[in-house]
């Protein structure tokens, strides 16, 4: 079982950050929100804001916890924690070169043009209906 944290970091132009999963693996090339496993659960709020900068020069502040739920594979479980992220720029020389290569800001509305895996589309579906049953 894996924990992960996700951001749902929204820009003020209020495009919302999606990353492209790698070209092979897990769920190869699909659309996510970035997300980052976790040990501990008191410390997942740092650590997702943490590996936002580190990985993508994103500077962001996980805010509300606004869905959870679970991902069961045929080998594996994720649990999804899902964080509301205040965005506060981004350093430009900071994070990886190759994730940033595989990072868009995409408008809600053209999330539908975008692949993502079953456990991402229903954090689209939730952020489309406001949360309302994301916390049941």
């Amino acid at each position: 079982v894996e924990e992960r944290a996700v951001a749902l970091v929204q820009r003020e132009d209020g495009r919302w950050l999606l990353h492209k999963r790698p070209e092979s693996g897990l769920l190869a090339n699909l659309w996510e929100f970035p997300n980052v496993e976790y040990t501990e659960a008191e410390n997942a709020r740092e650590w997702l804001s943490v590996h936002m900068y580190e990985t993508f020069g994103i500077k962001c502040i996980p805010q509300d916890l606004v869905m959870e739920h679970s991902h069961v594979f045929s080998h594996l479980q994720w649990n999804l924690y899902t964080y509301l992220c205040g965005y506060e720029g981004q350093e430009e020389r900071r994070g990886s070169a190759i994730a940033k290569e595989r990072v868009m800001w995409v408008a809600i509305e053209e999330m539908d043009a975008y692949p993502f895996s079953v456990s991402h589309k229903k954090i689209v579906d939730a952020l489309r209906e406001g949360f309302q049953q994301s916390l049941l």
